[in-house]
């Protein structure tokens, strides 16, 4: 899936540059929570955090606000406040 080679061509580029150089964790989420989306696989808050690379908390705030920024984030996350179908 050209998603995930997406994905993992983003956390390559960490071993040649410095990643708070490059860091987008929002985007990161959102490639994550579609290429599961387009699986019909369910995905839980903390991968959607681990495909971003960022510690916890940093990770909540980036959720927090896409949640108030995007509709499909913030209904994806009505139902559980955990899971994202």
């Amino acid at each position: 899936m050209a998603i995930r080679r997406v994905l993992r061509a983003r956390r390559k580029r960490a071993e040649y540059l410095n990643p708070s150089l490059l860091g987008d964790p929002g985007w990161d989420m959102l490639l994550e929570a579609f290429a599961c989306d387009l699986a019909q696989q369910r995905v839980s808050v903390s991968s959607l955090i681990g495909a971003s690379s960022v510690p916890m908390t940093t990770g909540l705030r980036w959720l927090a606000a896409l949640r108030i920024r995007s509709r499909r984030i913030s209904r994806a996350f009505r139902s559980d406040g955990r899971r994202h179908r």
